[in-house]
């Protein structure tokens, strides 16, 4: 292979290469959301079921 493609091929892996952890990034980043938002929908559901128990007991 010559120099000229061999370089270009390197090139060609390179920003392959890039962009897979460009990708990575993305979905971890994506990940650190969604457990954001479980744990507010948890926090969420936990207040619900104070207030359901309590109204329960209320009655």
């Amino acid at each position: 292979m010559s120099s000229s493609r061999l370089a270009a091929a390197l090139t060609r892996a390179d920003a392959a290469l890039a962009r897979a952890e460009s990708a990575i990034a993305h979905l971890e980043k994506r990940g650190e959301k969604d457990q954001a938002l479980r744990e507010e929908v948890r926090a969420a559901l936990a207040e619900l079921d104070q207030l359901i128990t309590a109204r329960e007991e209320s009655e």
